[in-house]
């Protein structure tokens, strides 16, 4: 566990070092995946600074797609979504 926990303090101190808003994200959301193997509700801030990162970047990507693409059951949309996002879907 304690690798675990140096990985995932070592992507938040990438975090911390880059001024670029989607790279910050993206090392957020490393962060929270690698310690999600310590406690498993760090997977809803993985998912949470992913979706940021892909907001950040200015991809083109549709986030509707992303979510119709992973099929996820209603009951888990707040959890794996922001509530900026979810919000936005009403």
């Amino acid at each position: 566990m304690k690798d675990v926990r140096e990985a995932a303090l070592g992507a938040h101190a990438a975090a911390r070092e880059t001024q670029d808003g989607a790279a910050r994200a993206a090392a957020r959301s490393v962060g929270h995946a690698v310690a999600t193997a310590h406690v498993t509700a760090h997977a809803r801030g993985a998912v949470i600074y992913a979706t940021k990162a892909i907001t950040e970047s200015g991809s083109l990507v549709d986030l509707k797609r992303i979510r119709r693409l992973h099929r996820l059951p209603q009951r888990f949309h707040q959890a794996a979504y922001p509530p900026w996002w979810m919000a936005k879907q009403k």
